[in-house]
């Protein structure tokens, strides 16, 4: 290739993206692409209102933030919003269209399902519950359950309903009833139940707590005496 040929292209790739502020703006979109890739939460400001949502800046670039992604549920006065700031993830990248759209609800979404996580990690078998029956299957019932003021559930088996041979979970509970179960165990967070178990544990600790029954030296001599007096010690 030739210097003449050589300037002719360096010039036609300046041609292309224009002055070096375009050529900066290709970059922007570049890299928010790869944030968008990478999830990366990102600090934005509402800087103002449009009809079904409101518009934030990343990296100058002009975003839109949906109404139904502000917020876990539909926003339907974004105007309260205004000049706050919130933390959201790219969604959608379109440089050819400069179309950026943003989303608060991700971030929020992904925030709710660490902190059941935490919540499912701290249950520890064994440990006793108190909640109601959410759901009845052929293999057993989902119990609806609060700990730590996070909602969970966890599934009673069918065979940890009671001690008797079931058919279906139906001849022993029913939906909204309020039961007890124990932790059995706690593996990718799922949690197994047992209403057997804990009523079993509970029968065997009242066994316990009964009180022996007192016998008094004259009554032992009674009774003794009346066994010796059965036998023929000739």
């Amino acid at each position: 290739m030739g210097m003449e040929e050589f300037e002719n292209e360096i010039n036609a790739s300046f041609e292309k993206f224009g002055d070096g502020e375009n050529m900066d703006t290709v970059l922007v979109w570049e890299n928010l692409e790869k944030m968008m890739e990478e999830k990366q939460k990102l600090q934005v400001e509402v800087a103002g209102i449009v009809n079904a949502g409101v518009i934030c800046y990343v990296e100058g670039i002009r975003g839109f933030l949906p109404a139904s992604q502000m917020a876990m549920n539909y926003v339907e006065n974004t105007e309260d919003y205004l000049g706050k700031k919130l933390e959201v993830v790219i969604i959608d990248v379109d440089s050819d269209n400069e179309k950026l759209v943003l989303s608060a609800k991700e971030v929020l979404k992904e925030k709710a399902r660490q902190a059941k996580e935490e919540r499912i990690a701290s249950i520890q078998p064994g440990q006793i519950v108190q909640g109601v029956v959410e759901s009845l299957m052929p293999y057993g019932a989902f119990i609806r359950f609060t700990i730590q003021e996070e909602s969970l559930s966890g599934l009673v088996h069918i065979s940890q309903i009671c001690n008797r041979h079931l058919k279906s979970p139906k001849e022993e509970l029913k939906i909204g009833q309020e039961v007890k179960a124990k932790v059995l165990d706690v593996k990718e967070g799922k949690i197994g139940l047992s209403i057997k178990a804990l009523e079993e544990q509970e029968e065997l600790a009242a066994q316990k707590e009964q009180p022996v029954e007192y016998i008094s030296g004259e009554e032992a001599s009674t009774s003794l005496a009346s066994l010796l007096k059965g036998l023929n010690l000739s």
